[in-house]
């Protein structure tokens, strides 16, 4: 009987460690936005996207015209990055330090020197997008420019 009620104990123990074990393994962390802004080294530039083009002036455009001058005129996006520290600060690969705010889990503000912009904000563990609503002078032809407004996303990895 004695060792009927200690292979019941041991089968009941080696039970309930393995449930214990499963509920531990199947418990998700889940981080907040700032510790997923800040867990990176950096984040580097991959995608600047046209979500909606919002004001041509009457030119007929198609997003990809937009998107390939924007990125012919800022080459240095291409290697562009941003370095989020938890103190609120922040740098670039380029010689300029910005300061940062999470307004809101959808809403970041970068301030560099004295400029400030606002982004909507989506991140996640690999990508952060910032999207933002964007002025621009768009070259038709040699003797034509005209002021764009598109709302677009800035994809960083």
């Amino acid at each position: 009987m004695r060792k009927f009620v200690l292979a019941l104990f041991t089968i009941t123990m080696i039970s309930c460690s393995s449930d214990n074990e499963k509920e531990d393994s199947e418990i998700n962390i889940e981080l907040t936005n700032e510790e997923l802004l800040t867990q990176s080294n950096s984040w580097t530039f991959a995608e600047y996207r046209i979500d909606e083009i919002l004001e041509t002036n009457g030119v007929t455009l198609m997003d990809s015209d937009i998107e390939n001058q924007i990125l012919q005129e800022n080459e240095s996006f291409e290697e562009f990055t941003l370095s989020f520290q938890s103190s609120g600060n922040g740098t670039t690969n380029e010689p300029s330090n910005f300061q940062w705010e999470l307004v809101t889990t959808e809403l970041l503000r970068l301030t560099f020197g004295t400029e400030v912009d606002d982004y909507d904000f989506s991140i996640t563990e690999s990508e952060m997008i910032l999207g933002i609503d964007d002025e621009f002078e768009y070259r038709v032809d040699e003797n034509t420019i005209v002021g764009i407004e598109v709302r677009a996303s800035i994809i960083f990895n």
